[in-house]
Formats: C-alpha cells, structure tokens, sequence
C-alpha cells in the first residue's frame, strides 16, 4: 500500500505542474480559419474575451510557422483544449490540415471539420462561431476530428464535411480521398441524415400538384444495410408531422395514411438518386465498403460496382393542431 502511495505521490509531483497557466493567461480558442493564399497559410484563430470574441490572425509558409506566428501576437498564451472548429477554405491541403491537429498534443478530439465559403465570418464579436458550430453539430459526431481521422486512416470510407456560410450550414461537401468530389445541397443533406441514422432532420414532399406540400420532421429512423448480390437499404422512420397544406383530411386515418404513402413514395425516389449520386462519384459515403471488406475479406468489388435494393417505412404521427 505504501508503495503505490509513493508511487501516485511520484505522478502528481512529476506531472501536476506541466504547462500550467492561470486562467487570466489563456486566451481560449474557440474556432480557427485554415486558409491557403500565394503559398503561404493564413490562420485567423478566435477566442473567448470575456463575453465578447476576438481573433488573432497570423500567417506562416507551414502551418506550425503560422500557428507559432499567431501565439506571438499575443500577450496571453492561446489554449486549444476547448476548440469547436476548423474551418477550411477550398484550396487548402486537408491532409496538411488533418496530420498537423493529429500532431499536436494540446487538443481535443471532438472538434468540427468545416468547409466554408465565406472567409469574412469574425465580424461580430457579440458572436462565438465556434461555439455556433458546436451546438448544430453536436448530435453529429461523423463530422468530429475523431471521426475523421477514424474514416481518414480506415481507407474504405470517404469524408464528408458540412458547408458552413458564416451563419448556417447550406449542405455538404464530398470528397474523394483528400479532393472534393461533389457536393449535396440542403434538401440532399436531410436525405443523407436518416441513412447514417441521424434524426432531427425535415423532409419536405409535394402533394398531387406542385402548390402543395407537407413536412415532417424525423423523430426517430432504424436504418440497415446487408450485402448480398444487391447491397439492401433498410429504412424505418418514425416521423412528426410540422406543416400541412396539402387537401387531405389527416384526421381520418386513411388521410393519414395516404399522407405516409406519398411522403415513402418520394423519400424512397430521393434515396434511389442520392445513392446514384455517390455510385456516379465513387465516393462512399455511406460506409458500404466496410461491410463488404467485413464480408469478404475484401474489395475486390466496392460497393458502386453493386445494385441496390431500397426498402423504406415512413410512419407519421399528428403533432399540434394540424387537422384538416
């Protein structure tokens, strides 16, 4: 007993002091923008002021020299434990980008990996961007720097990263190793989210006629995929219905289910063409060679050279007062 006393006692003296700032030292950083201009890297890293942000902006011909560059403008020392968010502009090296945070010993893991088309984002200093980022992502944790240095070293899955305009998020680009391949806009997004069983996203569908429409919302989804001589997608989705102004009676239960007919109808058609779409790209987003890796040992075959089965079950339950 006396032994591992000693022993713990050896750890806290040795380790407990390490790099250790008082908190009026740090300036905590909240999201950094990776851009890449006349073969250099500028970085732009915001942190928390107080209740306000700031940005400190640097610029270096490698990454560590932009990041070394920033920490000397300024006074306090920048801590990137609580980072939210990187945020990459199209030019920029993403295995660059990937390897350097893999490097670096003082993140975390959990931070977004964000596309973004606009690079004028840190004007309001009322507004964290990173903590804007975390809070719509945080249900989604395919976009973490975890995952995707999981799918980035696992050669049988492609990346993906959501768009991000400086106020909201506008789709998602696809990528094929480190090059981006195509990208899904909004409407292809909420299609994509139920197949990696992600719920929270809204499903518009047209009624009869191109006046009307519905919308739900997924509340919950079971999808499954088996490889066989076709891959066969499962999807079971449970869903609320938020807008109505389509003439059926859904207080009846046959206009009920005419509703989920017509809403099955169309997400089974968007799953169909969004599918094509990756096979077209060869990009796997879906994760399907894994599973085929799993089955056969390898990739001989990877999974655009298979056909696809689509099964979906669309169930909608009334929400609020939208009776007609």
């Amino acid at each position: 007993m006396k032994k591992i006393l000693l022993i713990l006692i050896c750890i806290f003296a040795l380790t407990g002091c390490y790099n250790y700032y008082e908190l009026d030292e740090l300036d905590v950083a909240s999201s950094i923008l990776v851009e890449h201009n006349d073969g250099k890297y500028d970085v732009t890293v915001e942190v928390y002021d107080e209740k306000k942000t700031k940005t400190v902006k640097a610029s270096g011909k490698t990454l560590t020299e932009a990041f070394e560059n920033a920490d000397r403008k300024t006074a306090k020392n920048i801590y990137y434990r609580h980072l939210n968010a990187i945020l990459l502009t199209e030019d920029v090296d993403i295995k660059e980008v990937v390897y350097f945070f893999f490097r670096n010993p003082d993140t975390n893991d959990n931070f977004a990996f964000v596309y973004t088309t606009e690079t004028d984002i840190y004007t309001d200093k009322d507004k964290n961007i990173g903590e804007l980022i975390n809070n719509n992502l945080k249900q989604n944790e395919m976009f973490t720097f975890f995952e995707i240095m999981k799918n980035f070293t696992n050669k049988t899955r492609d990346l993906t990263f959501p768009i991000f305009d400086g106020k909201r998020f506008t789709g998602i680009k696809t990528l094929k190793g480190t090059k981006i391949i195509g990208t899904l806009d909004e409407k292809e997004d909420n299609i994509l989210m139920p197949l990696i069983n992600k719920t929270g996203t809204y499903l518009d569908t047209k009624c009869d006629d191109d006046e009307r429409h519905f919308v739900i919302k997924i509340d919950s989804v079971d999808t499954d995929y088996k490889v066989d001589k076709k891959i066969k997608v499962k999807v079971k989705i449970e869903a609320s219905l938020r807008e109505l102004t389509c003439d059926i009676d859904t207080s009846k239960v046959e206009g009920l289910k005419k509703l989920e007919k017509i809403a099955n109808d169309d997400f089974k058609d968007k799953v169909y063409s969004l599918i094509n779409k990756f096979k077209e790209d060869k990009t796997d987003t879906l994760g399907i060679n894994t599973l085929i890796n799993d089955k056969y040992h390898n990739l001989d075959k990877r999974f655009y050279d298979f056909d696809y089965e689509v099964e979906t079950e669309i169930s909608i339950y009334k929400k609020g007062l939208l009776l007609k």
